[in-house]
């Protein structure tokens, strides 16, 4: 992609700087700015998982010093744009479209490096907690980044549950999905299996590397498992669909009007319905990982909502071990995270202190929402089971709050 169809803002304020177009200046570069911090956030939170030693650590440095040039581009721009010295910003707006236009190659050199880089599996979830594991256990990366990959890796597992659970394919992808769900559950156990000890290899004081290995490669296999049944979802969902005839039964394509073997009119021909099937995600570019309501959440309103009017107990049992198996889980991570010190100054230390403030609180609240289901499962109680989730919504509202700041910050 080139610089034009990814940071359109650099020439539309060029041509504004030319125009004298004063109000429409000083959006477009507050939108530059804010498109540029977007791509550097997601550099500076890539080269945190790259090993010094790997082939392109070069490239990523390169990449560093091209964002200190354009930052130093930046706020003289935003300076001259804010005061009216329109012929100056033009001349700083050139410069910096020359260093933003330096930057994108190397980007492109960055990725064609890594994509040459040894691969451990198809799945880029799989295939990047390996590397961080094998880099920590060479001493090229912390423990903490580890954790951090490990994280995204639950998130990746917990999306791919909750896409076998709700998705209903038909046809022949629903057959072949029906076919090979005794092999995607083994490999979803063996990959829950893998991270649980992995994560409990990981966080003990002298981490067992023989172990961490035997635990890389039951995610590796795993992952080679539901690559395998992907593929072949992929395939069945390009088969062409048929409808029987109702008088031989030979298979016709859903489009024919006649049978191809009788001539028999097939039953609304070309009128039928061709409905696109929803292929299963078993995402290999994790594009769908991240969920704005917690899929655990939505699975105990379901089972509240469906005990209160059948009286069955056991699905909200179920939901309700998921959503505390997540809970320490995140609660684990937030642990971690409070021991991580580093410089900083009074005003993020104030900002930090206040951030783990409020997640403990809604972490409290939680806990306080878990009580409160379980004495509504003990006493089957739908007005109690709906005040624990009344008090897990809260606690949402105020998650959804800290990821919206740091998004901002």
């Amino acid at each position: 992609m080139s610089i034009e169809e990814h940071l359109p803002q650099i020439n539309l304020l060029l041509e504004a700087l030319e125009t004298g177009a004063e109000d429409n200046s000083e959006l477009l570069y507050h939108e530059l700015d804010q498109a540029l911090h977007f791509l550097y956030a997601g550099y500076a939170e890539e080269i945190q998982f790259l090993a010094p030693h790997e082939a392109q650590s070069e490239t990523a440095e390169l990449i560093g010093k091209g964002f200190v040039e354009i930052f130093g581009l930046l706020r003289p721009l935003g300076e001259e744009v804010a005061a009216g010295d329109f012929s100056l910003a033009q001349e700083t707006a050139d410069t910096l479209k020359e260093a933003m236009e330096s930057l994108y190659p190397l980007f492109r050199s960055y990725r064609q490096q890594y994509e040459e880089a040894p691969r451990y599996s198809e799945v880029p979830y799989t295939h990047e907690l390996v590397r961080v594991c094998r880099h920590f256990l060479e001493g090229h990366l912390s423990r903490e980044t580890v954790l951090i990959r490990l994280e995204q890796f639950f998130q990746y597992h917990e999306h791919l549950e909750s896409q076998l659970e709700s998705s209903e394919p038909s046809g022949a992808e629903g057959e072949t999905l029906r076919d090979n769900a005794e092999d995607l559950n083994e490999a979803l156990r063996a990959q829950a299996q893998g991270m649980g000890e992995l994560e409990a290899a990981l966080s003990s004081d002298e981490p067992d590397s023989d172990v961490i290995e035997g635990c890389l490669e039951l995610l590796t296999t795993s992952a080679e498992v539901l690559v395998d049944v992907y593929r072949t979802l992929q395939k069945a969902d390009q088969e062409p669909r048929l409808v029987p005839c109702v008088k031989c039964s030979h298979p016709n394509a859903l489009t024919s009007r006649t049978c191809r073997k009788c001539g028999a009119v097939l039953p609304g021909g070309s009128a039928l319905s061709d409905e696109s099937i929803s292929t299963m995600a078993l995402e290999e570019d994790g594009s769908a990982v991240l969920q704005a309501t917690p899929g655990e959440l939505q699975k105990l309103h379901q089972a509240v909502h469906h005990f209160s009017s059948t009286g069955e107990l056991e699905p909200l049992r179920k939901a309700r071990s998921n959503f505390s198996n997540r809970l320490e889980r995140v609660e684990r991570r937030f642990e971690r995270m409070s021991k991580l010190g580093g410089k900083m100054t009074e005003e993020q230390a104030a900002v930090l202190h206040s951030a783990r403030g409020d997640f403990s609180r809604a972490l409290g609240m939680v806990k306080e929402g878990l009580e409160i289901l379980v004495q509504g499962e003990e006493n089957h109680e739908v007005m109690r089971l709906e005040l624990g989730l009344q008090k897990l919504e809260e606690a949402h509202q105020i998650f959804e709050g800290l990821r919206e700041l740091n998004a901002q910050q």
